[in-house]
């Protein structure tokens, strides 16, 4: 039976219940107790979360996500600070700012952002790009985060080692490290076809060299996004993207040198 590569990484996506109690972790909070009380609409990575302190003291984060995660605790004023589950292992501070009404925190490099309005919850999405013209994607891109359905999130939380895509005259290549995948995937001289904005190309088959009855034929579509990032969208039963940023072929050659040692390489040239 082939593999399929997509469910594979799609595997190495952390469930929203295991990131939870990540970001919890992370709050910090400077509050006026009398302006905190109620309700708070955020997006954790792309899910919509809604954090409310009561004025009985209690505390919870409402995930809408498969699972209807949600985290409770109680919630008390410690001077200018609201502390949640004091003396816990789950301890955790709130950062409040009373003229903007907002609630801030960071988690692995990203700010979220906890206001009064429902709308804040939706997840935040960045639209394609016009007039994009085929050399726009020539270059070198990295994955910097992984999205999903119900996820954006960074890279790395998803087991997402390195990621890189190189497009260079109708070729495309592609090197994937990725903890749930079986070896390194290192492809290149893939002939690419531009249409309507879209660069897409495919993997799978001879592409893989002796490994090519292990995969399924992957589907890959490259646009660009208007903030000068590109998304790449991997398909076969299932489907991920990866939105990259534009790195150095110094950047993916240290990528490559780190995991020397690695057995099992898929590599074609």
């Amino acid at each position: 039976m082939k593999k399929k590569i997509v469910a594979a990484v799609l595997a190495g996506v952390l469930a929203l219940t295991g990131i939870v109690p990540f970001i919890a972790e992370t709050f910090s909070v400077r509050a006026e107790e009398a302006s905190v009380i109620g309700e708070w609409f955020g997006n954790i990575w792309g899910t919509p979360a809604v954090m409310t302190l009561d004025k009985d003291g209690a505390f919870s984060i409402k995930y809408d996500n498969k699972d209807k995660t949600e985290l409770t605790g109680k919630w008390v004023q410690k001077e200018n600070q609201i502390l949640v589950n004091e003396g816990t292992d789950d301890d955790l501070l709130i950062d409040y700012d009373e003229k903007k009404e907002t609630m801030t925190t960071q988690s692995n490099g990203e700010t979220f952002v906890f206001t009064r309005d429902e709308e804040n919850a939706k997840k935040k999405t960045v639209a394609v790009a016009k007039k994009v013209k085929e050399s726009d994607m020539d270059g070198i891109w990295k994955a910097e985060k992984v999205e999903t359905d119900e996820v954006l999130a960074p890279a790395d939380l998803f087991g997402v080692n390195n990621v890189f895509l190189t497009v260079d005259d109708k070729k495309a290549g592609l090197y994937m490290d990725i903890d749930s995948t079986d070896g390194i995937i290192d492809i290149s001289d893939l002939e690419t076809v531009f249409s309507d904005g879209t660069l897409s190309f495919k993997i799978g088959g001879g592409n893989l060299g002796e490994k090519k009855d292990e995969y399924k034929d992957i589907e890959c579509d490259a646009t660009m996004l208007e903030d000068g990032t590109l998304r790449m969208t991997l398909s076969d039963a299932s489907e991920i993207s990866f939105i990259m940023e534009k790195s150095t072929r110094k950047d993916m050659d240290a990528a490559k040198e780190q995991i020397k040692g690695k057995e099992s390489q898929v590599t074609h040239d």
